[in-house]
């Protein structure tokens, strides 16, 4: 994997596991600061797409907000936890869910075609279009977003008071996860690959 920044979509199962990672270290058996990617939460099984920064000497990835979900975002004030991101007119056109980083190895990661190509349908084009605005911004403010990362895994790994600590995940316990290092079937993720290029097409 190069160096620049672009958009991965993290393996499924390999997120689940986080999901459960997390629910074990809090007391409130929650998981819901890590971004869901389950059809029952009503995110129809929607791919986890975001950009990978450092943290803690590690790649983290955070995700970004899918398309329906920006708007409760846009009379939001920006903070640690969360960036808007928005286009060349100022136009809010996703959110950048800094609190919902997870750790990530690069064999969970998939890079997220945002090429347009002759079969895709217009709907695909005009959301490889707002892809394509979101990592503009992205790049444009990475040094932005990677301190906002680091201060705020420092925050929440410390005993300091934080108002914003019940939407963060134990990264602690994410790491320990991803320190496992589980090795996925090769089938599984070939599988898994192509379901998520097919989701791609429809959601974020």
């Amino acid at each position: 994997m190069n160096n620049e920044i672009n958009l991965y979509m993290v393996n499924a199962k390999y997120v689940r596991n986080l999901m459960n990672a997390e629910k074990r270290a809090s007391k409130e058996n929650r998981c819901n600061t890590i971004l869901s990617i389950s059809p029952q939460r009503n995110k129809q099984g929607r791919p986890y797409v975001g950009i990978i920064v450092v943290a803690n000497d590690r790649k983290y990835c955070i995700p970004l907000c899918s398309a329906d979900e920006k708007k409760k975002y846009e009379n939001m004030r920006e903070n640690i936890t969360m960036k808007k991101i928005r286009d060349d007119d100022n136009k809010v056109i996703g959110i950048l869910n800094i609190n919902n980083m997870i750790p990530v190895r690069d064999e969970y990661l998939e890079l997220f075609d945002i090429e347009i190509h002759a079969e895709d349908t217009e709907k695909q084009i005009e959301f490889k279009k707002t892809c394509a605005a979101e990592l503009k911004w992205c790049r444009d403010h990475l040094s932005e977003i990677e301190r906002f990362a680091k201060n705020l895994y420092e925050i929440v790994c410390s005993d300091v008071a934080f108002g914003k600590r019940s939407i963060c995940p134990h990264y602690g316990a994410l790491e320990k996860e991803c320190n496992k290092g589980k090795k996925l079937p090769k089938r599984s993720v070939q599988k898994q690959n192509k379901r998520n290029q097919r989701k791609s097409k429809r959601h974020r």
